[in-house]
Formats: C-alpha cells, sequence, structure tokens
C-alpha cells in the first residue's frame, strides 16, 4: 500500500495567456512551482532509479543506441514501480498538480494517465525521428517534467501542421522512421524549445516533432487523456488520494510484472557485443550514416536528412 502525506501544495499555475499559447501553438512551457532543493532532491532520488535499474536489469527499458563500454539505456517504463522506485516520488508528482494544468488546457472534467516513461540517456549525442504519437489532434496532451536543464527538443509548427497537404504525411514518416537517419526539416518550419530543470513543457503529440540532444537527459514523460473519453472506456483506471489524475493500472507503485508486462510494448535486452562495438565505431566515424545517407536520398528525392545524426559530429544545438 502506498500512503502519501501532502503539505505544503504548490500549485502550477496556468492562466489565460498560457492557455491561449497552448491553442495557437500545440505546446507551452510553464515551471513546476518546486524550490530549487526540492528539484534538486527529485534529481537524486530519480537518478538512483536509474541506477537501481542497470543494477538489477529491470526489463521494462527502451534503447535506442547501445553503444560498447556504456550502459546508455534511453528510457525506463513505469519507473515508479516499488521495483525500482521509493515511495516519495510520488510525493513531487501530487505537488505539481499535473492534472489541474491538463483540465485548463483542455476543458477536461478528469485526466488520466497512460503512460509514465523516464528519459535518462548518457552523455553521447542524440537525434530521434520526427515523429506523431497520435493521427488526430487534440486526444490526448503529453508532459515532459525535466530534472535538468535540456536543450533542443522540437516541434513542428501547428499551423503548418493542420494544413490539408501536409508535406510531411504520416505514412511517409513511418517509412522513414524505419531507416536510420531522421529527417532534416527547414529551420522555420519549427519551433525549438529549451528547457530549465524544473520546467513542464506540455504538448499535442499530434504534432510532428523530435528529440534531439547534446548530452545526458533525465526528464518524466507522461501522457493524459480525458478521462471520459470512449477510447479509454475499457481501461481499468486506479485513483491515489493525493493525485489530481487517474493512472492506468499498470502503472501502480505496486503493479504486478504480468501487468506491466502486458501493457508495455517493451521488454528489452541489450544488442550482441558485434553490434555494439559497430555502434560505437559509428558514433565516431559514421560510415552507416554514409552509406543511409545515400540510399534514402536515392528513395526520398525531394527531402532531407541529418547525414551526422547520433554520432560525435552531429550538429551542436
Amino acid at each position: 500500500m502506498l500512503h502519501i502525506y501532502i503539505s505544503n501544495i504548490s500549485i502550477v499555475m496556468i492562466g489565460i495567456d498560457q492557455i491561449n499559447f497552448f491553442k495557437q501553438h500545440g505546446w507551452v512551457k510553464i515551471e513546476c512551482g518546486l524550490s530549487d532543493l526540492q528539484i534538486d532532491d527529485l534529481f537524486r532520488k530519480t537518478k538512483k532509479i536509474v541506477d537501481i535499474t542497470k543494477k538489477q536489469k529491470y526489463p521494462f527499458i527502451r534503447l535506442y543506441h547501445d553503444y560498447f563500454f556504456a550502459d546508455n539505456i534511453a528510457a525506463v517504463e513505469a519507473p515508479l514501480n516499488q521495483e525500482i522506485s521509493q515511495e516519495n516520488i510520488y510525493y513531487y508528482l501530487s505537488k505539481i498538480n499535473l492534472g489541474q494544468s491538463i483540465s485548463k488546457l483542455t476543458n477536461w472534467n478528469k485526466s488520466c494517465c497512460s503512460l509514465i516513461r523516464l528519459f535518462c540517456m548518457e552523455n553521447f549525442k542524440y537525434s530521434g525521428h520526427w515523429h506523431r504519437d497520435r493521427e488526430e489532434i487534440n486526444q490526448v496532451v503529453q508532459a515532459s517534467f525535466y530534472l535538468k536543464d535540456e536543450k533542443g527538443f522540437k516541434i513542428r509548427k501547428k499551423f503548418l501542421e493542420i494544413k490539408k497537404e501536409n508535406r510531411y504525411p504520416n505514412n511517409l514518416c513511418l517509412d522513414i522512421n524505419n531507416k536510420l537517419l531522421p529527417l532534416k526539416l527547414n529551420r522555420d518550419e519549427y519551433d525549438i524549445i529549451d528547457a530549465k530543470k524544473g520546467d513542464i513543457i506540455f504538448f499535442e503529440p499530434a504534432l510532428l516533432h523530435q528529440g534531439k540532444y547534446d548530452n545526458s537527459r533525465l526528464q518524466f514523460h507522461m501522457r493524459f487523456h480525458d478521462s471520459d473519453s470512449q477510447e479509454i472506456i475499457n481501461e481499468k483506471l486506479y485513483k491515489y488520494d493525493f493525485l489530481d489524475f487517474d493512472i492506468f493500472e499498470h502503472l501502480k507503485f505496486d503493479a504486478s510484472f504480468d501487468a506491466r508486462k502486458e501493457k508495455l510494448d517493451v521488454y528489452s535486452k541489450k544488442n550482441n557485443t558485434i553490434s555494439r562495438i559497430k555502434n560505437l565505431i559509428n558514433y565516431f566515424i559514421p560510415y552507416r550514416n554514409l552509406r543511409s545517407y545515400i540510399m534514402q536520398k536515392t528513395k526520398y528525392k525531394v527531402y532531407n536528412f541529418d547525414l551526422y545524426a547520433n554520432t560525435i559530429l552531429q550538429k551542436k544545438i
């Protein structure tokens, strides 16, 4: 049983200006309301989750670029489970009132969370694929809660995304996401959102977006739905008294291994040694990137690609 004592509640302040900005641009950045001491304490406790994940070989992880001589886990799924987490992590989530913020941005009566992911990549340059997490806007909201300064999150301008003739249709993006190199958009097509520790970015995941970073990451990434949505009517939800949103059952502090395995789409193991050595060589000498660049430009003639993505030569943000 998880018990949390709540005092001195700190509410994230979202006013009409932030609401209008979110509606116009599809994203908004706010401060979480925690003190520097609280954020630093949360940083230490969250780093401990990552350390335990590696030590215990927690299976629900994501590996985007697995390098030899490095334990470069990209993300931990369901990171607040008792298997790897301390109870008081929930204390901080209760203080930033994410549910109230979501309700103000969307006019939902109540929200529920289907995803809690902890991004925790080490000090390697990283460039993800441009992608959309949904096909239709105004269905879900995602939130990134930053525990350290990070630069480079990109999101395509909303007015371009809602045009009927979209230059980057979903079928194209999904196809390219199976290739090595991500798309390279024109600079005037997207916003770059830099975040300080303690910032929260709420954004519309149906807009094309990309994570791109020069160094390590530590952020909680969460997805929220309207609790009254027909999409989740058959989902098992759980309510903690100290949280202002519900969660899917597999995200509970004491959720079983089977409950997590049923809902999570990852159950990762490391690549073999040869693959990890090749990944490390390519990071410093991007021979595979060059080969892929030629192949992708041949196939997708009118599109550009990031030749040095995920290598030491990746352009500094």
